[in-house]
């Protein structure tokens, strides 16, 4: 998957994400004012019913509970309310409502309030019929959450194609600059080439440390434009493109035989565990790649008399490589730039141009898996890599 899409992606959902979180506080928001709305003129009325002010032709339907001071119930009145519909029920609702600390409340589609009489202690409770008016707002609620969630799909569809024109400026800058990489990669290698050669020629005709120098000098600006070409062509191809099965403990072994002469001119201790016989479904030369270019950054940042430590195993659906070596300390926020392009660290000194890391992290995701950095102490850095199994 690109950073184009993945940025796409990522405009989509977020987008969706904050027009969820906003309808859904204006569903909430709308429901606790239309319940607010509606208790407080329920109480309205309960207070004009329990005041004997209700009018006597009022459509309401609701009915009066007194219950005496030994909380029996000593009388019941009923309005526009059929009394077999609740008679069974009246007990039970004066229970509930005199062990309840509030002195109003709903209970079963009924919004109550009682009144103390302090004379002979008897409460009167008035009970308002509001299932109508809750069946209808949670209907209003409903209604709403399925407009919303079709809202939401509708916006998302065309959020879908809005984020090719959202992210056209980024993709298209992103192409100049690999089309840019590309070409200058590729036109630097042919003078980079004459150089070298020309300065073999020389040195065999006259040594002295300016040819070395120059040649020096050379393979680092070739090793730079085969990374560079490299790059390029990780970022344009394709995730699958030859994938094929092969022995990857043998190619770590033959990747980590050819740094030991480099080891070992810098003193170097090298210690490793390579599980044997691990085949693995992938792009061969990309992996052998990745294996160089850890390994390279190993002995290039372990210095003189450093520490390198390996380990290749396999994990249940995927291959793990651990690689430690000796190195300055880096706090979190350096280790999480490590893998970006282009990025040196502030207190590095050795040569280089932040590329080799990234290029890694782009293997290894093209592979399904994932690479990150962590310190072990102070001086040691340990690099986990993560390759999925096909």
């Amino acid at each position: 998957m690109t950073k184009i899409i993945k940025t796409r992606i990522l405009f989509v959902i977020s987008s969706v994400i904050f027009l969820s979180i906003m309808l859904g506080l204006i569903i909430f928001f709308s429901y606790k004012k239309s319940f607010s709305h509606m208790t407080n003129n329920a109480d309205k009325i309960l207070e004009q019913i329990l005041n004997n002010d209700e009018k006597s032709d009022s459509l309401e339907h609701y009915f009066i509970v007194k219950v005496d001071r030994n909380h029996k119930v000593e009388n019941v009145q009923f309005v526009n309310v059929r009394k077999k519909d609740i008679k069974d029920k009246i007990l039970e609702y004066a229970k509930n409502v005199m062990s309840e600390d509030s002195d109003k409340g709903y209970i079963d589609g009924y919004r109550y309030m009682l009144k103390k009489d302090n004379r002979d202690r008897s409460v009167t409770i008035a009970f308002l019929a509001r299932y109508g008016n809750e069946a209808m707002l949670k209907q209003n609620i409903k209604s709403m959450i399925q407009f919303s969630v079709i809202g939401v799909i509708v916006v998302a569809i065309i959020l879908v194609f809005v984020s090719k024109l959202v992210v056209w400026p980024i993709e298209e800058e992103e192409r100049r600059q690999k089309a840019f990489i590309s070409a200058a990669s590729h036109s630097l290698k042919t003078p980079l080439t004459i150089i070298s050669t020309s300065a073999d020629l020389l040195k065999d005709e006259n040594d002295n440390e300016w040819i070395d120098i120059i040649k020096e000098q050379t393979n680092y600006m070739t090793d730079m434009t085969n990374n560079l070409i490299l790059l390029t062509k990780l970022e344009a191809g394709n995730e699958y493109d030859n994938m094929i099965e092969f022995p990857i403990s043998d190619v770590f072994s033959e990747t980590l035989h050819s740094f030991s002469p480099l080891a070992e001119s810098r003193k170097q201790t090298v210690s490793y565990d390579i599980e044997e016989n691990i085949s693995y479904v992938g792009n061969e030369n990309d992996i052998r790649q990745l294996f160089t270019l850890l390994l390279d950054n190993a002995h290039k940042y372990a210095g003189e008399n450093g520490m390198i430590s390996v380990q290749l195993k396999s994990k249940k659906n995927e291959i793990n490589l651990i690689m430690k070596n000796t190195s300055i300390k880096y706090d979190k926020k350096e280790l999480d730039n490590l893998f970006d392009r282009f990025y040196r660290g502030s207190s590095v000194k050795e040569k280089g141009f932040g590329i080799g890391l990234y290029v890694v992290k782009v293997i290894a995701e093209k592979h399904k898996g994932s690479v990150e950095a962590h310190m072990e102490g102070d001086n040691i850095i340990v690099f986990n890599v993560k390759l999925k199994m096909f």
